[in-house]
C-alpha cells in the first residue's frame, strides 16, 4: 500500500481564498518560485476546509460495491495497485465487484460534475510566515498539522515534519467540471512510499 502526502489542497485553499484579490493584482507568471509567493502571500487567513465529499446515490452505490470487493480480497487489490502508475485507474476485472459498464461509470465519476461534490466541512485560520527563503505556517484547530510544513523557495522543496518532498508539479485545472466546481491553479508536492 502507498502512503501519499499531497499538498495540492493547501495551495488550492489559498489560491481560492485569494482568487478575487489576484484578479485585481498579479497573475501567475509560469515561474514556480514567483507563483508560490503569489499563491501564498504573507499574512493570517480564515480558510475553508473543503474535504467533505457528497455523492449522488448512483455514485454511492458504485463506491459501496467496490469497497465491498476490496474488503473481500485486499491483497489482490494492493497487488493490482502496484501494477499501475499513480493516478491511473486499474484495468477492469470482475474482482472489482462491478460490471464493466459500472466500472467505466465509476472511473469517469470525476468527469461528471453532478456525481461528486466537495463541500466545506469547517473553517480555521492559517498564518503564512516568511523568513529568508522559507515559508512556514501556523494553523489552528484541524490545520494545526500545517505547523510541521515548510517550503524552501531556493530549492523549491517542501518539508513535512521529517519528510522531504521533492520539487512540485504544476497543477492547472482549467474547467469547473470537477468536485470543487472551480477552475484553479497551484502546485503539488508528492511523497510516495510503498510498504
Amino acid at each position: 500500500m502507498k502512503k501519499i502526502i499531497n499538498l495540492v489542497v493547501l495551495l488550492f485553499l489559498f489560491s481560492c481564498s485569494h482568487a478575487q484579490e489576484r484578479r485585481n493584482s498579479k497573475s501567475l507568471t509560469g515561474n514556480t518560485k514567483e507563483d508560490i509567493i503569489i499563491l501564498l502571500p504573507k499574512g493570517q487567513y480564515h480558510v475553508d476546509i473543503i474535504d467533505k465529499i457528497e455523492m449522488d446515490p448512483k455514485a454511492q452505490l458504485l463506491m459501496q460495491k467496490l469497497q465491498a470487493a476490496v474488503q473481500k480480497n485486499p491483497d489482490w487489490f494492493i497487488e493490482q495497485q502496484r501494477k499501475v502508475k499513480t493516478g491511473e485507474p486499474l484495468p477492469y476485472s470482475k474482482q472489482l465487484g462491478l460490471t464493466k459498464e459500472e466500472y467505466e461509470e465509476f472511473v469517469n465519476l470525476p468527469k461528471n460534475p453532478n456525481s461528486l461534490n466537495m463541500t466545506k466541512s469547517s473553517s480555521e485560520t492559517v498564518a503564512i510566515k516568511y523568513s529568508e527563503c522559507k515559508i512556514t505556517f501556523v494553523g489552528s484547530g484541524r490545520l494545526k498539522v500545517l505547523d510541521e510544513l515548510s517550503i524552501n523557495l531556493n530549492e523549491l522543496t517542501a518539508k513535512f515534519g521529517k519528510i522531504e518532498l521533492p520539487k512540485p508539479e504544476s497543477v492547472n485545472i482549467n474547467t469547473a467540471d470537477n468536485g470543487l466546481r472551480s477552475k484553479w491553479q497551484g502546485f503539488s508536492w508528492r511523497f510516495e512510499e510503498a510498504n
